[in-house]
C-alpha cells in the first residue's frame, strides 16, 4: 500500500518531469483520466497514466499520452521508471 502511495504521489511525477526533459519537452498540461486513453486496460496497479500537452524546443505542441510503471510492481526510484509514449 505504502509503495503504491509512494509510486503515484512521488515518484511517477518525477519520472514524468524527467521524461519530459530528457526529450527536450515543456509540459503546459497534465492530467490522470480514468477510463480512457490507449493504455487503459494495461494500467494496473503500478502504472500511472498521464495526458499531457507538451511544447518541444521549436516551439511546436503535441498532445499525448504517456504511461509510467510496470505492472507488476511499484518502480523504487524515478531512474527505474518504465515510460511509454503514444502520440495523437
Amino acid at each position: 500500500f505504502f509503495a503504491q502511495m509512494r509510486f503515484f504521489g512521488m515518484i511517477a511525477p518525477a519520472a514524468l518531469s524527467r521524461w519530459a526533459q530528457e526529450n527536450g519537452l515543456r509540459i503546459e498540461r497534465q492530467r490522470t483520466p480514468l477510463l480512457c486513453g490507449p493504455f487503459t486496460w494495461s494500467a494496473g496497479a503500478f502504472r500511472r497514466v498521464y495526458r499531457v500537452t507538451v511544447r518541444d524546443q521549436d516551439g511546436h505542441q503535441h498532445e499525448g499520452w504517456v504511461c509510467l510503471g510496470r505492472s507488476w510492481r511499484p518502480c523504487l526510484s524515478v531512474q527505474e521508471c518504465a515510460v511509454e509514449v503514444q502520440w495523437g
